[in-house]
């Protein structure tokens, strides 16, 4: 069956643009209007794995994407990405669409977690040390 992101590099009625990195899609399944998509052409699963010219792409994609979408839609748009264990295809992918609200309060109301809660300058500072003994 092979992977359907790939495939959608070339379904001319889901492409917003292309470039010999990357692309932007229509959502087949959006979760509002003007919910796309931004893709590198080669399959890549995890971010690790792009290269520095997909990365260019992807992010003027998303340059260029954020001003349309809240012209477009009134709406300040958000961004995500579905790579490693959360991927709803194995092809890594950026989503972008319009939201009312902010990404913060999406998470929080979904892990259901305080919106905000303040951390003292050592609960940071033990957190800073834990995620710093991981990085390569």
């Amino acid at each position: 069956m092979g992977c359907l992101l790939c495939k959608a590099a070339n379904q001319d009625y889901r492409l917003i643009f292309k470039d010999s990195n990357a692309f932007c899609i229509l959502n087949k399944d959006p979760l509002k209007k003007f919910h796309l998509m931004v893709l590198p052409i080669r399959h890549v699963e995890s971010l690790e794995n792009l290269s520095k010219d997909e990365l260019k792409s992807m992010f003027d994609f998303l340059h260029k994407l954020e001003s349309a979408i809240k012209t477009a839609s009134g709406e300040s748009p958000i961004i995500w990405m579905h790579r490693g264990d959360h991927p709803s295809q194995p092809h890594l992918h950026i989503h972008i669409a319009p939201s009312k609200g902010d990404f913060r309060m999406l998470l929080s109301s979904f892990e259901n977690v305080p919106y905000k809660t303040e951390k003292s300058k050592e609960e940071l500072l033990e957190i800073r040390d834990e995620i710093v003994k991981f990085l390569r």
